[in-house]
């Protein structure tokens, strides 16, 4: 079918790939290339830790919305991530996780300007991770019956509300 998309012969095809598996692995690598340009500049466009959060879910549930294929896809694989098993899936855990790193790095230096509680730091990578995965997730389905900005400004809020000192929540 991809062959055929492209208006290419099946064996060309195979001339840049192996297998199936890396044709889908592939894929996957450019939708994940794509979405980490897409939150790494909407990141750069705010300074505000806050409005970094927004603008990290934001980007995320606004690209899900977009592209539901992609979504599920991205979803049911990171559940499946075994990079000992299949070695076309070794590279997608650790770009998954350098999601993290902009929320750690923010989050820590709010923390040294007094903005938000620094025991609460620890692991709040993830929960931005697992609570914008929830986000899109209910939207998907049909759940939410808000528009995207009232989904993503109860999860920042709830997030921040959750993270920050109490005179800037």
């Amino acid at each position: 079918d991809i062959a055929d998309a492209a208006g290419i012969a099946k064996g060309t095809l195979y001339l840049y790939f192996k297998s199936k598996d890396d044709i889908y692995w592939a894929a996957m690598n450019r939708g994940l290339d794509g979405l980490h340009a897409l939150t790494t500049a909407a990141l750069e466009r705010v300074d505000h830790p806050r409005e970094q959060l927004r603008a990290f879910i934001e980007t995320k549930v606004r690209f899900f919305d977009a592209d539901r294929d992609f979504f599920s896809i991205y979803f049911a694989e990171f559940g499946n991530v075994s990079p000992s098993h299949v070695p076309a899936q070794k590279p997608f855990l650790p770009r998954y996780m350098e999601q993290l790193g902009p929320h750690v790095h923010t989050l820590q230096e709010a923390a040294t300007a007094g903005l938000d509680r620094k025991a609460v730091l620890t692991g709040l990578g993830y929960s931005v991770m697992a609570l914008t995965a929830s986000v899109i997730a209910r939207r998907l389905r049909g759940w939410s019956q808000r528009s995207l900005d009232e989904d993503v400004t109860a999860a920042v809020d709830l997030l921040w509300k959750g993270v920050a000192e109490s005179s800037h929540a």
